[in-house]
C-alpha cells in the first residue's frame, strides 16, 4: 500500500514539475512542436492502455470509440498530442467519481480535421468555470498547479501551436466533453 502511494505521489510531483517547466518555456517563446507524420491509432492505443488500468483502479470504465474511419496517417507532434490527450484523460479520471470515460475519435473529411474527444460522467462544470479553464497566471493563482488547470492551459497552447484547438462542452451534474481538434493541411 505504501509503495503504491510513494509511486503515485512521485508521479504526481514529476507531472507538476514538467507542467511548470513546459508552461515557462511556452511563456518565454522557447517551446517548439514537431509537425511530422504519425499513426494516430497507435498513439490512441498506447494512451488507452494506460487509462484503462487507471480507470479500473478507481472503479470506472474507460472506452475507446472510433466514430468513423480515420486516415492511417496524420501530421502533428506525437509527443505533444499524447501529452494533450493524457492531460484530458487524466482530468476525466481524476474528477469522475463513478461511471464512464469515453475517448471518441472521428475524422471530418470536408474540413480535413481530426477530432479526439474525452467524455466523462463526472460532476460537470458551470459556464463561468468553463470560460476560466484555460486562463491562469502562476503568479496570481499558484493553487491551480495541483488542480489540473495548468495541464489544461498547457494543452490549449500546445493544440494552438499545432494548428488546432480544444473546445469544451459541459453542464453541471452531466459531465464534460473536451475535444482536441487537429486541422490537417
Amino acid at each position: 500500500v505504501y509503495k503504491r502511494l510513494i509511486v503515485d505521489s512521485s508521479s504526481l510531483l514529476l507531472g507538476v514539475s514538467n507542467n511548470i517547466l513546459d508552461y515557462s518555456k511556452i511563456e518565454a517563446g522557447k517551446f517548439t512542436v514537431e509537425i511530422i507524420p504519425l499513426d494516430i491509432t497507435l498513439l490512441i492505443s498506447r494512451l488507452a492502455s494506460e487509462f484503462i488500468e487507471k480507470s479500473d483502479q478507481r472503479g470506472l470504465t474507460f472506452t475507446v470509440e472510433y466514430l468513423n474511419p480515420i486516415p492511417s496517417e496524420i501530421v502533428g507532434d506525437p509527443t505533444r498530442i499524447f501529452q494533450v490527450l493524457w492531460n484530458l484523460c487524466d482530468n476525466a479520471v481524476k474528477f469522475t467519481r463513478m461511471g464512464v470515460i469515453t475517448l471518441e475519435i472521428s475524422w471530418n473529411d470536408d474540413a480535413k480535421q481530426l477530432r479526439v474527444s474525452v467524455k466523462d460522467t463526472g460532476p460537470g462544470l458551470s459556464k463561468s468555470r468553463v470560460v476560466k479553464l484555460f486562463f491562469v497566471s502562476l503568479q496570481r493563482d499558484a493553487s491551480v498547479v495541483g488542480e489540473g488547470c495548468l495541464g489544461l492551459v498547457i494543452s490549449k497552447r500546445l493544440a494552438s501551436m499545432m494548428g488546432g484547438d480544444i473546445v469544451v462542452e459541459s453542464q453541471l451534474r452531466q459531465g464534460c466533453k473536451f475535444t482536441l481538434l487537429l486541422d490537417q493541411k
